[in-house]
């Protein structure tokens, strides 16, 4: 269907006029004419009555305006749809991030700049891990936030680390440890991690770690134990007392 004939008809519905139609888009009388009979040619409606030199909507012509009118509005607002665009190219933030940072700590800092500029803008996207990875290396958003280490290493992305936390320990109060002052990573080593299937990355790549460091590391008493689920604490049940559960420090 010809988008010049359907604009040139929602213009003429809104002007009453052919004439000022056809110099707002800047075509000839007769051009807006014809476009006119091609798009009643194409419909099979018979949009206007043309009865005493004037353009006069039909009944059919009415109905046909009515339920299209936000379709034919959103035609004359494409061009400044694409100026819009075009001027914020090189200006908007795309960034993109994962659900616990988007939460705690890109919303908030957002806010921040905001009051400093109120022009500031930002389009802000949440995806999972890999496919944040994925994303921001096909230059689908401008800087992705994410804990580290980069799970996908065969990714060409360039890192810059920027924000460092200490990472907790969470462990029952009647475990060997919770009376110590100091927790060292030997101690963390000698008893087995309780994870969140999918818990914090960062806890995860220090459970990894720590099994490492076990003597019995072989010994699958000393695995790791999955937790399962997505709480934000584990349930320490009878085979879990003895777990520790490592996260981010949030204090």
């Amino acid at each position: 269907m010809n988008l010049r004939s359907l604009r040139i008809f929602r213009r003429v519905v809104t002007t009453g006029s052919l004439a000022q139609a056809s110099q707002d888009l800047n075509i000839s009388p007769s051009a807006a004419s014809r476009l006119l009979s091609l798009l009643e040619a194409e419909l099979k409606l018979n949009l206007f009555s043309r009865s005493k030199r004037r353009l006069e909507l039909t009944e059919e012509g009415d109905r046909f305006y009515r339920q299209t009118e936000h379709i034919l509005r959103g035609l004359d607002e494409m061009e400044l749809i694409a100026a819009e665009i075009r001027a914020q190219t090189n200006e908007l933030l795309s960034l993109v991030t994962a659900a616990p940072l988007a939460m705690g700590l890109i919303s908030p800092s957002l806010v921040l700049m905001q009051q400093r500029d109120e022009a500031f803008d930002c389009v802000i996207n949440v995806e999972t891990r890999f496919d944040l990875e994925s994303k921001v290396a096909a230059r689908a958003y401008n800087v992705g936030v994410i804990s580290l280490p980069i799970e996908n290493g065969i990714l060409d992305l360039t890192i810059e680390p920027f924000l460092e936390t200490r990472l907790g320990v969470l462990m029952r109060t009647d475990h060997a440890l919770a009376q110590q002052a100091d927790i060292t990573l030997d101690d963390l080593a000698r008893y087995p991690i309780v994870a969140l299937t999918k818990g914090p990355a960062l806890a995860r790549t220090a459970g990894r770690h720590l099994l490492g460091l076990r003597p019995d590391a072989g010994d699958p008493r000393g695995n790791d134990i999955d937790a399962g689920g997505q709480e934000p604490r584990p349930r320490w049940r009878r085979p879990h007392r003895s777990g520790l559960h490592l996260r981010p420090d949030r204090r």
